[in-house]
């Protein structure tokens, strides 16, 4: 019976815990005449800062692009956020996927140009590097916290149900009626916990799977910016 009572009570606390846009083409930036030049002091290695917003700022220091230039691509991907919202808004599936692939296609044109520019840097790729290492190691870092947590809430769960298990032994020695109620009081909650994981775990796949869509969209998106940009230049 204390078995029974463990697995019961440690199942519900363990289940609670657990096409491509062409905008930056048009906006007056002449890939065929963009420079590449590095600049000292730019600040460029700092990864404290988004790195898109240092690239651009080392692209208009250096004169690759202009800051009009840089204000334009951003009014539009503005643009395009409002479009997509109003189409999340209106309820119409079709214009989300338009609006959702407009937004996709313009920030993967920005991300070739940018991409191609820091090519050829030395400081802006160094920083490419750190920010992606020190990327890295957050990761690592809160994957480490998380199993650390998770192994503290397991403990406890399993010092809870013990305390629980021992407790409506105690109970059944004296009053068997009121111990089988304590039981069936677990019980619907192992059970209420158990499709709540389960209602949980749908939700997580559901989100992997449009991740991993949107992730697929994304690269195909700057494989083709990518291409249109080397025909362009």
């Amino acid at each position: 019976m204390l078995k029974t009572i463990n697995k019961i009570f440690v199942a519900a606390i363990c289940t609670t815990s657990l096409a491509i846009s062409p905008s930056i083409f048009a906006q007056g930036v002449d890939l065929n005449n963009i420079t590449i030049g590095v600049v000292q002091d730019s600040g460029a290695n700092s990864i404290s800062l988004p790195f898109r917003g240092v690239v651009l700022d080392h692209m208009v220091a250096s004169g690759a692009m202009t800051q009009a230039a840089v204000d334009a691509m951003q009014a539009e991907r503005d643009s395009l956020r409002a479009t997509l919202q109003a189409a999340k808004a209106s309820g119409d599936e079709g214009a989300v996927a338009n609006a959702r692939a407009a937004l996709v296609g313009n920030r993967a044109a920005d991300w070739a140009v940018r991409d191609n520019y820091i090519t050829g840097n030395a400081d802006l790729t160094a920083a490419k590097a750190e920010r992606k290492a020190a990327k890295k190691a957050d990761r690592k870092a809160s994957r480490k916290a998380s199993r650390k947590a998770d192994k503290k809430k397991a403990r406890k769960a399993k010092k809870a149900a013990k305390k629980r298990a021992k407790k409506i032994e105690r109970v059944s020695a004296k009053n068997p009626a009121r111990a089988a109620k304590m039981i069936a009081k677990d019980e619907r909650k192992a059970a209420k916990a158990a499709a709540k994981a389960e209602r949980k775990a749908a939700k997580a796949a559901a989100r992997a799977e449009r991740k991993a869509a949107r992730k697929a969209a994304n690269k195909a998106a700057k494989a083709a910016a990518k291409a249109a940009l080397a025909s362009n230049g």
